[in-house]
């Protein structure tokens, strides 16, 4: 055994600038890597990059082959979001590593899009439509390896999905199911046979992963099924109102019906008591000229025997028994008319 305690690992020192933070960043080559609080603050607080640090950026992205970088930087900063200057450094840190890398240098003007949050599926058929398989190795002129190009394929859709949930503000869920009909569905294809497939499960390194976008997908079948749920119960509900307004229709109808045959069976009375007014009218027009024509031939001839009368009483010497008897003549026919009328008016 050795003499003396073991030796100790110097502690690395925390980033205190953009530059050292993404010196670290590639250093890792695609590993994990945090962002504390006071890094963020630091980078927030010192002078803004120039151009010599980008150029440096931008060398040390020219040898990220399989891209691995940028994700990871996204996923340090997501939590000091709220130091605006460090995450806005960050994303300019890694829109350069997108800028000079062939299979991701045309997504970056989508990425920068003010309207990209309802592009999410066109932009991941872009970041998955590129010839991964045409990258060279680094240092020749041979194409990436399948698992390189899988990789690599992965890093790119990978980081754009990060950045439409971390800088667009889509929600997981939406770019989950993108990702699924858009990326991992081919893979998946492309391994159909069960042991193919199994052994790409269990390789996965971090199940949580798996548990994550499957924990994705359960809840959006389950949102998918309360939707559905409550639209077969909006629909239960449409049915009973549509069989409930049929009915009321039909009733409705019913009552018109009956209101028409009513009105029509009042309109068929009304004409016929206008005809029956009329024909009353025709026959009191009748019964009146009848009168008028008896009452003055009665009162003609009774005036003409007064009249007779009264000559025969001018005359010398005056026949007083001629307007006698036609004064007592005219006066009975007077009489009987005026019974006559009291007749016809007590009828």
């Amino acid at each position: 055994m050795p003499d003396g305690p073991p030796p100790v690992r110097a502690k690395a020192e925390d980033p205190d600038n953009l530059q050292s933070f993404v010196a670290l960043a590639y250093a890792r080559k695609g590993q994990r890597i945090g962002m504390k609080k006071k890094v963020a603050v630091a980078i927030a607080q010192g002078p803004p990059p120039d151009d010599a640090v980008w150029a440096r950026i931008q060398d040390l992205a020219r040898h990220d082959v399989l891209l691995a970088v940028p994700k990871q930087m996204l996923l340090a900063a997501i939590p000091n979001k709220g130091t605006s200057r460090a995450w806005s450094q960050v994303l300019e840190a890694c829109l350069a590593a997108l800028r000079v890398h062939p299979a991701s240098s045309e997504l970056v003007p989508m990425l920068l899009s003010a309207n990209g949050g309802g592009r999410v599926d066109e932009l991941l058929d872009q970041a998955a439509a590129f010839r991964f398989d045409t990258i060279p190795r680094p240092g020749s002129t041979k194409p990436l390896s399948a698992s390189h190009t899988a990789t690599l394929r992965a890093n790119v859709t990978g980081t754009v999905a990060l950045w439409m949930v971390a800088v667009w503000g889509v929600a997981s869920p939406t770019v989950l199911r993108s990702l699924h009909e858009r990326v991992w569905s081919t893979e998946s294809r492309r391994a159909s046979a069960m042991t193919e497939a199994w052994r790409r499960v269990l390789d996965v390194r971090d199940p949580s992963a798996l548990g994550l976008a499957c924990d994705a997908f359960v809840s959006e079948a389950n949102h998918a099924r309360r939707d559905a749920d409550a639209a077969r119960t909006s629909e239960a509900a449409a049915l009973r109102r549509m069989a409930d307004l049929e009915a009321t229709i039909t009733q409705l109808k019913a009552q018109l019906d009956q209101e028409r045959s009513t009105n029509e069976d009042l309109r068929r009375a009304a004409t016929q008591a206008s005809r029956d007014a009329e024909a009353a009218l025709s026959h009191a027009r009748d019964d009146y000229e009848r009168l008028r024509t008896r009452v003055l031939r009665r009162l003609t001839r009774e005036v003409e025997l007064l009249d007779e009368g009264m000559l025969a009483i001018k005359r010398e010497p005056p026949k007083l028994h001629v307007m006698t008897d036609h004064g007592d003549r005219a006066l009975s026919g007077l009489r009987e008319e005026i019974k006559a009328l009291q007749r016809e008016a007590g009828q």
